[in-house]
């Protein structure tokens, strides 16, 4: 159910520019959860919202890193 809701939330922020922000603040928050499949899923979708908006989430990836185990 996790994975699931993670994913939609990338979904939302690929479809819909507008709400990429806020979709990028909840993974954050996601993130910093540090349990390991919200992690996981959370790089999978941030993959591909990085590949659709280049060069402007990335200060995401400092929060990824300290997250990892």
């Amino acid at each position: 159910f996790v994975r699931k809701a993670v994913s939609a939330i990338g979904r939302v922020a690929i479809k819909l520019e507008g709400a990429c922000d806020r979709c990028i603040v909840v993974l954050r928050q996601l993130v910093q959860l540090k349990i390991d499949y919200i992690v996981q899923e959370a790089i999978i979708v941030l993959k591909d919202i990085f590949r659709k908006y280049p060069g402007k989430y990335e200060s995401i990836i400092k929060d990824l890193c300290e997250n990892l185990r």
